[in-house]
């Protein structure tokens, strides 16, 4: 955090809060009922250390710390040194509150993608260290823009937990993209994390809340409220809203503020996990069309939760497609639990070669069709043509031993159509 003046630097340590800064290792909390402020100098190893014994006694740092701290008090004016510490550091950014801070490693680094077409749809990846993520970034912009066109910043800062973040940006002629990444600890499995962007006057990304899908849904819904009216109050019927399940959008004509909430589940023991694809993966994707035969490419643009991918270790290895059976087959059509505008066609299931028969497959396809249940609200019957996930596409009784596995039941050998309902 970064304060506005000295005054409300000082009235937040004076309020019972501490801080440190990361940079210049500096620790500073009120000491006395006078108002005097004491400081230490404490490596990030001793808060590493001091910071878990806090949490674990319910503890405040100087509890667990020993001679060495400086306290700003004077005879004549006990307060002043310590308004003069104020004064001198209240602009530094990166100041910490010391209840925040986590120094135990990240469960993940959360990436978070802005490019200046699409305001409000930000993109989100999770990569299992900071070095993977940055070349994800990098390895992109160059795989998709002109290499003559491209220039990257980068650039970095310390993240409330008191692990460093980066920001890059490429510009790429009149367009650019900012990327921001995170280091972020999962409380449990599916952790949500209520994602603040803004967008026109710079771009920017927050994390402002982590915790439970409901604390999250609520504390989202609460302040784009307040932040809606007191915007309209400043400027009444220039203020445009939208909500949507997991966000909340806000136009005041000046610039953009977005409330997105997402929601990470921990990898299992293969270290493999399915989720939406998008541009980001267009590469990829091509490289699998030519093996598969499929066209995953066609729906990266619009329709990013139709296509699915399994990742392991970040590594895209599978893929498959789930939407809306209409233009179905027939048989599919005049099934008794078709629903026109419902009813969901399982298609296009790749792995590649060296991760089959592992698990890999089932994992992809039954944790695609829950994630899509999830997102419908309600769980619709699904439809697919049993073919090609082994590479062979006759459809044989291995394959149909595959699916059967999975849940799904013959509907038509002859015409390879196998369904799966939620009973």
């Amino acid at each position: 955090m970064r304060f506005n003046t000295a005054e409300e630097m000082y009235e937040y340590l004076k309020n019972g809060y501490a801080l440190y800064h990361p940079k210049s290792e500096i620790y500073v909390f009120l000491y006395n009922a006078k108002g005097a402020l004491c400081t230490y100098h404490l490596s990030k190893d001793q808060v590493k250390e001091i910071s878990k014994q806090a949490k674990q006694n319910h503890e405040h740092w100087e509890t667990f710390l020993g001679f060495g701290g400086d306290v700003l008090e004077d005879d004549e004016f006990s307060i002043t040194p310590s308004l003069e510490f104020c004064e001198k550091h209240y602009q530094e950014s990166d100041w910490l509150d010391t209840e925040d801070i986590n120094l135990e490693e990240p469960d993940y680094y959360l990436l978070c993608c802005l490019d200046d077409e699409n305001y409000t749809s930000a993109q989100y990846f999770t990569f299992s260290s900071m070095t993977e993520a940055k070349e994800f970034c990098y390895q992109f912009a160059k795989e998709n823009y002109s290499d003559e066109d491209l220039q990257f910043k980068e650039s970095s800062f310390y993240h409330e937990d008191g692990h460093k973040a980066v920001r890059i940006d490429y510009i790429y002629g009149n367009s650019f993209e900012v990327n921001y990444i995170f280091p972020i600890h999962m409380k449990n499995n599916g952790t949500s994390f209520c994602i603040w962007h803004h967008a026109y006057d710079g771009v920017r990304f927050e994390i402002r809340k982590s915790g439970s899908y409901e604390e999250c849904h609520r504390f989202a819904k609460d302040v784009s409220q307040r932040t809606y009216e007191m915007l309209s109050e400043i400027a009444p019927d220039k203020v445009n809203r939208h909500e949507e399940d997991d966000q909340w959008i806000l136009d005041d004509g000046t610039e953009w503020e977005v409330w997105d909430i997402i929601t990470i589940h921990r990898q299992n023991h293969s270290n493999a996990f399915v989720a939406p694809l998008s541009i980001y993966q267009l590469s990829k994707v091509k490289t699998m069309d030519q093996m598969s035969g499929f066209c995953m490419e066609q729906w990266l643009d619009d329709n990013v939760d139709f296509a699915w991918g399994l990742f392991h270790n970040d590594k895209l290895i599978g893929y498959c497609s789930i939407g809306i059976a209409d233009d179905a087959d027939p048989l599919v059509e005049e099934h008794e639990a078709y629903k026109e505008d419902s009813s969901l066609l399982l298609s296009d299931v790749f792995i590649l070669p060296e991760y089959r028969n592992h698990g890999y497959g089932s994992q992809m396809i039954k944790e695609s069709i829950e994630t899509r249940w999830k997102m419908d609200g309600e769980k619709n019957t699904v439809y697919l043509h049993a073919m090609g996930v082994t590479g062979d596409l006759s459809y044989d009784e291995k394959l149909k031993s595959f699916y059967e596995k999975i849940g799904f039941s013959e509907l038509c050998s002859d015409r390879e159509i196998m369904v799966l309902t939620a009973d």
